[in-house]
């Protein structure tokens, strides 16, 4: 049995005067941001035009990552909504639509998608698990002692 390993390395960089992280997995480097209190991938995994069944996507992210829940979109929704550069940076080259990790029942699960002309993203979709779309991953929060 071969067991693979991957390395996530984090470098720093800075765009427009804003700092920004890239984290490399699986051979590719995403850009990662803070966003609030949490750490967002701001880069479809796998690249644009990539696609996962939901029972994939739950668990792709890199270590210490997780598809995100509705309430961590939630959350991202209410800051984007202030600061159109960020919502642009965050759907920049993407597919738009990225799943939740939050799951209405055996056969679907929530889709998050972006609404350019109001600068927010949605949530009224459901999606069937067996469909594929893309990923965006937030880094785990260490618990609290």
């Amino acid at each position: 049995m071969t067991v693979k390993k991957f390395i996530i390395i984090i470098v720093l960089f800075t765009l427009y005067g804003e700092t920004f992280a890239r984290v490399e997995y699986k051979g590719k480097f995403y850009r990662t941001r803070e966003i609030g209190e949490t750490e967002w991938l701001i880069q479809d995994l796998g690249g644009n035009g990539m696609g996962y069944k939901w029972n994939t996507a739950k668990n792709i992210c890199p270590k210490g990552w997780h598809l995100p829940s509705n309430n961590e979109w939630r959350e991202l929704n209410e800051i984007m909504k202030e600061d159109r550069r960020l919502f642009e940076d965050f759907v920049r080259n993407s597919s738009n639509h990225w799943w939740s990790s939050t799951s209405q029942t055996l056969r679907y699960a929530h889709l998050w998608f972006s609404i350019p002309t109001h600068v927010e993203l949605g949530s009224n979709n459901l999606a069937d698990k067996l469909n594929e779309y893309s990923v965006r991953c937030v880094k785990t929060k260490a618990p609290e002692p």
